[in-house]
């Protein structure tokens, strides 16, 4: 009876190994409490996102500005939202993200109230670049948080939930922005300020995360340092050209469809299978997505958005034009899950603000380069060269992401080998520009 005691100890030594392991791996599946406490307030802001989509109606129609002076004014929104993730960045690797997004939060509450009262162009001007300035803050802060707590196997579902959901409210902000619109311009900017002011004492409920590695008294690199990253130079590059094609579909998409005789109306129809795809492909292809490393995925998201834009310019109907963008979709859904998590990867902790920052004057880059080479591209060539850059362009993006493999598997192998490795972050001891 005794010979048996080993044995059975042995047996409930396995049972338990095995219980404890299959915990592990369901804690590693599951998302942390407090990402779920950041994308709710995301949700809820997003849900009330006014301002800026109806702007440019509201300069035209409630202040009575010209075209040209309106978009003056929207291009004084744009000069501050460059500014905007760097000092986010900063402020999140120096006072933490909590604050960060605390005070960025209420810093856009406070000014969209001051741009939704001011009249003279003067005042206007001055409070959009304001509300620029303050309007991303947080997002920097935002995506270093979910870097922070969330295990980096799952950081690809987490920036795509993140993504998803900023989609859903945005698309729901369309239809009650409208219905506010149709009754008091000014309704935009009171509901979205208290929105911001309301997320903003939420985010005060989230934890802290610590500004480095346990063990570590490093201090924050500084910009001058991040800048002299080749790989995330490289990448942010990468993200320019991505962005700038993808923006197409705002700058030159509704001119192409008004050349073929489709109003506004026609667009925003068209416009909106946009958000209608995000939300309904992408809980679809999150964990299948989450099969491959992430460098890869965003090559074929480069390559995809590139082909699918080019078919634009077989489109000569509000049906054809709503095919093109089901053909460019899904380059742009692969983008938002897989970018994020390659520059999570690439970002010490204690720079993880700074870095996003960075990356995130990309948005602003982009939404400066888009008019201008579609206008260039249009006067020069016409649509052929439009859409014809576009394909070449995404083809490029591609192959700056494969010229980058090398670079990145020396610095997070994972982005191109494998995206389950598991994988602690630290400031990276390859790259001599961070030494």
């Amino acid at each position: 009876m005794t010979s048996h005691q080993p044995q059975s100890g042995s047996g409930q030594d396995a049972c338990l190994a095995a219980t404890e392991q299959a915990a592990a791996a369901d804690s590693n599946r599951r998302l942390p409490r407090s990402f779920w406490l950041l994308l709710g307030g995301t949700f809820i802001a997003r849900l009330n996102f006014f301002v800026l989509p109806f702007f440019t109606y509201y300069l035209i129609h409630a202040r009575g500005l010209s075209t040209q002076q309106a978009a003056v004014m929207v291009s004084a929104f744009g000069l501050g939202w460059i500014c905007s993730q760097p000092l986010g960045g900063s402020l999140a690797d120096r006072v933490g993200r909590r604050r960060t997004i605390a005070a960025g939060l209420a810093a856009t509450g406070v000014s969209y109230i001051a741009l939704g009262c001011v009249r003279s162009m003067v005042w206007i001007g001055l409070c959009a670049v304001l509300a620029g300035l303050c309007f991303d803050i947080a997002k920097p802060a935002a995506n270093a948080f979910i870097a922070d707590v969330v295990p980096e196997s799952r950081r690809a579902r987490a920036f795509g939930l993140f993504y998803w959901v900023i989609n859903i409210g945005t698309a729901a902000a369309g239809v009650l922005g409208g219905f506010f619109a149709a009754h008091d311009f000014q309704l935009l900017f009171y509901v979205d300020s208290a929105a911001c002011l309301l997320c903003a004492a939420g985010a005060l409920r989230l934890p802290e995360t610590p500004l480095s590695r346990p063990g570590q008294q490093e201090k924050p690199l500084r910009y001058r340092q991040v800048l002299a990253d080749p790989v995330l130079l490289g990448f942010s590059a990468i993200s320019v050209v991505f962005l700038a094609v993808n923006l197409q579909s705002i700058f030159a998409l509704p001119m192409a469809m008004n050349s073929d005789g489709a109003g506004p109306v026609a667009y925003g129809m068209v416009k909106a299978i946009d958000a209608i795809m995000i939300i309904a492909l992408q809980p679809l292809t999150q964990r299948w997505l989450e099969r491959f490393p992430p460098l890869k995925v965003c090559t074929v998201s480069c390559v995809i958005l590139g082909l699918g834009m080019a078919t634009t310019h077989f489109a000569a109907s509000p049906a054809t034009y709503a095919a093109s963008i089901a053909a460019w979709v899904p380059g742009e859904i692969a983008f938002a899950v897989s970018a994020p998590a390659i520059l999570a990867a690439i970002s010490p902790p204690e720079a993880r603000g700074r870095y996003n920052g960075i990356w995130g004057m990309t948005f602003g880059t982009a939404a400066v380069l888009a008019p201008l080479l579609s206008s260039w591209a249009l006067s020069l060539g016409g649509a052929p060269l439009l859409w014809g850059g576009c394909l070449a362009a995404g083809l490029t993006a591609a192959v700056g992401c494969l010229a980058l493999a090398p670079a990145l598997k020396q610095r997070a192998p994972h982005t191109v080998t494998s995206p389950q490795t598991t994988h602690t972050p630290g400031r990276h001891r390859n790259s001599p520009a961070l030494e």
